[in-house]
């Protein structure tokens, strides 16, 4: 069973791809329909949300070193079901790499057909295993794509910042 924090913060995940809100407001939307949520449920939920958003362009990367299909032909539901327990994974210590997979599998059990299970399953599980071997783009090649993905800043403002103040305080900030 999924634990609630996770179901509502893929909710919440969710919902940000189909709408032009904020997460706020949708995290205030969901504790509305779920008021029996006790406080640490609500805070690990609110943790996941902007976790993910912060980490996205990172997990992505991960995703993408993870994976033989690229990000842009996985369904954005399947995307977000990843990058929660990837985030889980690499930034969230208290959270077992196996309670991770497990309810990211789960989850992809309610919504997609069994070979995007087994998709997850294998990103999942390779996630636990290896993540944090993954290499990062290093800055002596790409020192703007390292910074966004590093850092997980976008790349579009990473590209202006070494224009205006300089690769090594592009690099310090």
């Amino acid at each position: 069973m999924v634990a609630v924090s996770r179901r509502i913060a893929l909710s919440v995940l969710n919902g940000l791809d189909d709408s032009n809100t904020f997460p706020e407001r949708l995290l205030d939307r969901a504790f509305e329909r779920e008021p029996h949520l006790i406080r640490k449920d609500r805070a690990l939920t609110t943790e996941l949300v902007y976790g993910v958003l912060r980490w996205r362009s990172r997990l992505d990367w991960v995703i993408g070193q993870l994976s033989r299909i690229p990000l842009r032909k996985i369904d954005p539901s399947v995307i977000n079901i990843i990058r929660l327990g990837l985030y889980q994974i690499l930034f969230h210590s208290r959270v077992p790499p196996s309670a991770a997979v497990n309810d990211s599998v789960d989850m992809a059990k309610s919504r997609a057909p069994l070979w995007v299970v087994r998709f997850v399953n294998g990103v999942m599980r390779s996630a636990a295993r290896r993540a944090k071997e993954i290499p990062l783009p290093d800055y002596a090649d790409d020192p703007v794509q390292a910074i966004a993905i590093r850092e997980s800043h976008p790349l579009w403002l990473v590209k202006r910042w070494p224009k205006r103040l300089g690769a090594e305080e592009t690099k310090r900030l």
